[in-house]
């Protein structure tokens, strides 16, 4: 692997999550944390230099995702969790948390929506969305994990609430969803949970739950053009989601080297 560009974030600030471009490729959008003045930042920079061009609030802290609407605004999931380089990953605000789900407009930086769900302990974090900008947004608890009251919220303009689970099943998932997919043509909304060793699954149309497909330390979740969904685990298996008979079909991964997955990944055709 050659590394073609490095750049440096501001002082005060490092990056935060998964960034984006926007539509004509001319500039790449990163949500960072103002750890210095405590707000959550999308730095707007040049796609080819990486300079800075401008910076648009994030209107919460922690931001860790972004994706585009159809419409052209782009989404944050404000993940609520305060933390410091000197501190490492220590969460400093848990009583405190302010997780929200913001709609802004890119060229104003104006917040033109904010949803917050009714426990504040789920931090908002990994987003996938339709076509239509219906969009599946897998959460961290960060409560007591036997309690969690869900881990996926799903925002279809203008609401933003929990995908509902039975209790039981919602133990299984441990509090904490690493990658989020979703698919329209298979009807499916796939959350991965690693500490619960598998994937949660909805229906896209009607939010019924339809169970859990047991599979060890899966991480990453990627659809492909065909609508299907792909997993990866951590010791460098992957496989596909059937939602019919909710279990895996692994796939066979052509490599002369030993492979190890990180926890997200994107599939392509």
């Amino acid at each position: 692997m050659r590394v073609r560009t490095v750049f440096t974030t501001q002082p005060g600030q490092h990056l935060a999550g998964h960034g984006t471009y926007s539509s004509n490729g001319e500039f790449v959008f990163t949500p960072e944390h103002d750890y210095e003045r405590v707000r959550g930042v999308v730095v707007v920079r040049d796609a080819r230099t990486f300079k800075v061009v401008r910076e648009i609030d994030t209107h919460g802290i922690d931001p860790h995702e972004l994706a585009w609407l159809p419409d052209g605004k782009l989404l944050v999931a404000n993940g609520g969790i305060m933390t410091h380089p000197r501190t490492f990953r220590r969460k400093l605000n848990i009583p405190t948390m302010d997780p929200s789900l913001c709609v802004l407009d890119a060229s104003s930086g104006e917040c033109k929506e904010q949803y917050r769900l009714p426990d504040h302990l789920l931090s908002i974090r990994h987003v996938a969305m339709t076509s239509e900008g219906t969009t599946a947004v897998g959460l961290q608890y960060e409560g007591n994990k036997d309690q969690t009251p869900g881990i996926v919220g799903l925002y279809r303009a203008p609401s933003f609430r929990l995908l509902t689970a039975p209790a039981e099943e919602r133990r299984r998932f441990q509090g904490y969803v690493a990658s989020i997919a979703i698919s329209e043509a298979h009807d499916l909304i796939a959350a991965a949970c690693p500490y619960g060793s598998g994937v949660a699954c909805w229906s896209l149309r009607d939010e019924r739950y339809l169970g859990f497909v047991a599979a060890s330390e899966t991480y990453g979740l990627s659809r492909v053009d065909d609508g299907s969904i792909l997993a990866s685990q951590r010791d460098g298996t992957a496989y596909g989601l059937d939602e019919i008979r909710l279990r895996s079909q692994f796939l066979q991964i052509s490599s002369t080297q030993p492979i190890r997955w990180d926890d997200h990944w994107v599939a392509t055709p």
